[in-house]
């Protein structure tokens, strides 16, 4: 929906298979006015999710878009945040729509593909921990991947806090996926029949 020229994301629950009526999430102090739309969203339970996408940033022309998080509580949405990105990152940086998954009402990570310092594709993670995302971080790639183009995430699941994996490809449709093991994110491989 278009309000005030700027392009809103709403949210909406269901209840019973009934699905009530939709409301806007709040924007926080640091996430500008204009926001493109919501990517993802994961329920740990009944009236407790998280729902990330894109903002356009405060200043930014068209393309300048970050990614931004919000989470339930009790069945009350609280206010958009921005993910912390890595200070090395040029501005007006072109972030991919965000992708989550929630171990539980107080642990969820998301992932989101983007350029690095030398322009190569990455993927990059960020935790929330108890309602406080941490600053994003790039998921390192094995050296046969990196010559493939980088690592692009298309899904990305957890089973517990710290223990989550990502499915992505190459950009080129090269199949590929990382693992997190106790909070540490190993390399991104191949897909074993890619290996060949």
């Amino acid at each position: 929906p278009d309000v005030g020229g700027s392009t809103t994301p709403f949210v909406a629950y269901e209840t019973g298979g009934t699905w009530g009526d939709a409301h806007s999430v709040t924007a926080g102090p640091d996430t500008g006015t204009q926001y493109d739309s919501i990517s993802s969203v994961a329920c740990a339970h009944a009236g407790g999710c998280t729902a990330v996408g894109l903002y356009l940033t405060s200043g930014g022309s068209a393309g300048d878009y970050a990614p931004f998080a919000v989470s339930e509580t009790g069945g009350v949405w609280g206010t958009a945040t921005p993910i912390s990105l890595p200070a090395s990152m040029p501005s007006g940086e072109n972030w991919g729509a965000p992708l989550v998954s929630c171990a539980s009402a107080t642990s969820c990570e998301a992932a989101f593909s983007g350029l690095t310092a030398d322009s190569a594709l990455a993927t990059w993670v960020a935790g929330d921990s108890g309602g406080t995302w941490g600053a994003a971080a790039e998921v390192p790639v094995s050296g046969k991947l990196a010559t493939y183009g980088g690592f692009e995430p298309d899904a990305i699941s957890c089973r517990a806090a710290g223990y989550c994996a990502i499915a992505g490809d190459d950009g080129n449709a090269t199949g590929s996926v990382a693992n997190e093991v106790s909070g540490t994110w190993g390399a991104a491989q191949l897909l074993r029949s890619e290996e060949h």
